[in-house]
């Protein structure tokens, strides 16, 4: 059954034949009903316009978070939201989790989840984890692994990986250590079951993995920090049995990737490709170039030179089918940056979106962390959506079907919705609420009164409600054999928008037989 993500407020519209009035008339009905639940049908409405500069781009069905990071004066715990990465909406200024950078954030179990990191008191291994990503539940403040920071991490095969890291400025490393975290148990991973006490991964130890990637059913880890810098790249498919991936089988000896020795650069799946950007290097300082590959053996240069300014600790993210940058900084811990740029396929170059970011200044090792665009609103479906028979009869067919409301003292048609939270928010409707009816295609022809609750009603997450209605109707009035539908809307101030959904709506077909 289709879902519709809306606001805690609901507002119910029916489209029927004739002119209806509303009026709240409570119910029992022992009678069988007259109707069936037919298929769901998704009717677009008018979106509203992107940006200018990607008009071209369907309606969103993504939104992106950006949260903590730092520069050369303050680390941050604030949380910005934007379903298009040109307009940002602030939604957390100090977030539960202390301020920090170089951690580690995903979008895992409809949740958004932080863990680890540094400030300036030192390391983190606590984990948090938010349902709408502004309010954040301390999940454990002493996860098994030790603090850290600068490690690689991804979402793969249902489970969280964290792979190496450090925990002082100097010394110790756990570079090649791996666990994975199932939303549940953390798992310290034996990618050596065959050598007692050897549990982690087959490269150096004081080899510090900071990129990871989660490509076409492989795990791949890649650029490194540590006691120098690499340009090796490791693969599993299931996070135990690695392999040093040859990007040179035709020389004896040399399997490493062709961009050269360099960490703290950004790599993301887009597009059935792996996009490598940035980084520092031993040899030529912050990097500004672009690679990809389809397989993570074959890499390709896309640009030499790449029109952002050289910079590491940033971050790239696929966001509805759109691949973007956002901010980092060099390697002198003095240019901390704040554009955002995104990919054009088409050209094979990247374009500065002259996006005026609401935040201060610019930083580096923050996160983004993309989701669905419901995430965070209350998410429904109708589980049940009935017209109840008229105590005079089911109508009987094309030509002889009985009246929907017949007697002048009892011109009511009577329906039922029940409606379950799918999502882990609960959904409110306070008492002053208001459901719509229309009569015709809405929202053309909008009805004379509303619907009012009278009292509040919140359902819990994965919980359900169920709502009684009458429509009052002429005497007499008939509905003819078809199809009339129950339409779910948000906003009682202004029944045409939905909020993040571009006025997209579901509708429910009730068939009268």
């Amino acid at each position: 059954m289709k879902k519709i993500h809306i606001l805690p407020t609901i507002v119910l519209s029916l489209f029927v034949l004739g002119i209806f009035f509303t009026q709240v008339n409570t119910f029992t009905s022992n009678t069988q009903h007259a109707t069936t639940l037919k298929s769901d049908i998704a009717v677009p409405l008018s979106g509203d316009q992107l940006n200018a500069r990607v008009a071209s781009l369907p309606p969103p069905t993504e939104k992106v978070f950006l949260m903590g990071g730092n520069n050369a004066v303050t680390n941050y715990n604030d949380i910005w939201t934007s379903s298009d990465a040109i307009s940002w909406n602030l939604i957390q200024q100090h977030a539960g989790w202390s301020n920090r950078t170089n951690f580690a954030a995903f979008y895992f179990q409809d949740k958004i989840w932080v863990m680890g990191g540094v400030h300036a008191a030192g390391y983190f291994n606590d984990v948090w984890n938010s349902v709408d990503g502004i309010n954040w539940n301390l999940v454990t403040s002493n996860a098994p692994w030790s603090a850290r920071e600068i490690y690689a991490y991804t979402v793969f095969n249902n489970k969280i990986w964290l792979i190496g890291g450090h925990y002082s400025p100097f010394s110790p490393y756990v570079g090649n250590e791996i666990w994975s975290f199932d939303g549940t148990v953390w798992t310290h991973v034996d990618t050596n079951s065959a050598q007692a006490g050897i549990q982690d991964a087959p490269w150096q130890n004081t080899k510090i993995m900071t990129s990871a990637v989660s490509h076409n059913g492989m795990m791949f880890v890649m650029t490194s920090a540590g006691n120098s810098y690499s340009n090796d790249i490791w693969a599993t498919p299931d996070g135990i049995v690695w392999t040093h991936v040859d990007t040179n089988p035709t020389i004896v000896g040399i399997q490493d990737a062709p961009w050269g020795p360099r960490a703290f650069s950004s790599t993301t799946s887009f597009n059935n490709e792996i996009y490598l950007t940035g980084g520092n290097s031993t040899s030529s300082g912050t990097l500004n170039d672009t690679w990809v590959s389809t397989n993570g053996v074959n890499w390709s240069q896309i640009a030499a030179g790449s029109p952002w300014s050289s910079r590491g600790w940033h971050k790239t993210f696929s966001l509805n089918n759109t691949l973007y940058l956002l901010g980092g900084g060099d390697i002198s811990w003095q240019n901390y940056y704040k554009d955002i740029w995104l990919f054009n396929t088409t050209l094979s170059t990247w374009v500065n979106t002259l996006s005026l970011v609401p935040w201060n200044s610019g930083r580096m090792g923050h996160q983004v962390v993309v989701t669905p665009i419901s995430f965070g609103l209350p998410d429904i479906t109708v589980t049940d959506l009935k017209w109840q028979e008229p105590i005079w009869g089911v109508p009987i067919g094309p030509g002889h079907n009985n009246p929907i409301s017949q007697s002048t003292s009892n011109k009511y048609i009577l329906f039922t919705a029940t409606i379950k939270n799918d999502s882990a928010v609960p959904l409110a409707i306070p008492a002053n609420h208001k459901m719509k009816l229309f009569s015709g295609t809405a929202p053309s022809v909008l009805a004379v009164n509303n619907i009012n609750f009278g009292t509040s009603v919140t359902i819990p997450p994965q919980g359900t409600h169920t709502f009684n209605f009458s429509s009052q109707a002429t005497p007499n009035m008939r509905a003819t054999v078809g199809a009339y539908t129950l339409t779910l809307r948000a906003d009682t101030s202004n029944v045409v928008v939905e909020k993040n959904e571009n006025n997209n709506r579901i509708v429910k077909t009730l068939v009268i037989q």
